[in-house]
């Protein structure tokens, strides 16, 4: 979007770019909105708390004339979506670092989050409800979250902090560092080659399984009923009603309360 003026000493046109008015949007929602973010571009996703009953999204594509996107409601399902204009050209996008775009979404702080982006950091922080994450290539970060949360990476790592609930988190390549509270159904924490650190707070009611192809398995304090044959570890907390399963193909684990 472009804005014709003149210049004032010799009256020559001068043409000044302008932001869209929708890089910035505030939609009215209520109660527990679904939020789903398709971003098909190089950028990162942030999500954190906003006000009630409202969803608020920033955008900031780079170059602008790059990047198609389109921001679109129905009832209390907001749709997120952008790609690229010239579709043919992704790898070469790609390896010049442009066109990148960043977005910063404001949600309820309960909210359901669908939220897919193929190349850079996805930040989640504050908000409860069941949240599902896949990058293709970043870091995924989860903090100060509760409900069903799932996060899947195909390169990066997943680092999960205060978090309460039922998790899945699996990466191809990366770590995977956890700390909070698991609910007394399944959660599996996976990764083919990356290390597997996890602190679980408060009172827990699980049974664990840890199984490490080529790496060590570390527990501490050591479970009640514990077996350990050296790639696998078993064992309990509370009367095991719940199951945690924590596996990596090449790295360590490590289990702490």
């Amino acid at each position: 979007m472009a804005d014709a003026r003149f210049c004032h000493k010799c009256g020559a046109p001068v043409t000044i770019a302008t932001a869209p008015a929708d890089l910035h949007r505030v939609l009215k929602v209520t109660g527990r909105p679904r939020v789903v973010i398709r971003q098909r571009v190089p950028g990162t996703v942030e999500v954190k708390p906003g006000a009630v009953g409202e969803v608020t999204v920033d955008i900031d594509p780079k170059p602008l004339e790059t990047v198609i996107w389109n921001v679109s409601q129905d009832g209390n399902v907001i749709t997120i979506n952008f790609r690229i204009r010239d579709v043919f050209d992704w790898p070469g996008h790609l390896f010049s670092g442009s066109p990148r775009t960043n977005i910063r979404v404001a949600v309820p702080s309960e909210s359901d989050l669908d939220i897919r982006n193929r190349v850079d950091s996805v930040s989640v922080n504050g908000v409860s409800g069941n949240i599902a994450v896949e990058s293709s290539a970043g870091v995924v970060s989860v903090q100060n979250c509760t409900g069903m949360i799932q996060v899947r990476t195909w390169a990066g790592g997943i680092d999960m902090s205060n978090v309460s609930g039922t998790v899945s988190a699996e990466t191809s390549a990366g770590q995977i560092v956890f700390s909070g509270s698991l609910s007394q159904g399944e959660s599996r924490f996976r990764t083919r080659v990356g290390d597997i650190s996890m602190t679980l707070q408060g009172a827990q009611d699980l049974r664990v399984e840890g199984y490490a192809t080529v790496g060590k398995i570390t527990v501490a304090p050591e479970l009640e009923g514990a077996r350990f044959d050296g790639r696998e570890y078993t064992g309990k907390i509370g009367a095991g009603t719940g199951r945690l399963l924590a596996e990596t193909t090449a790295g360590n684990i490590t289990i702490k309360r």
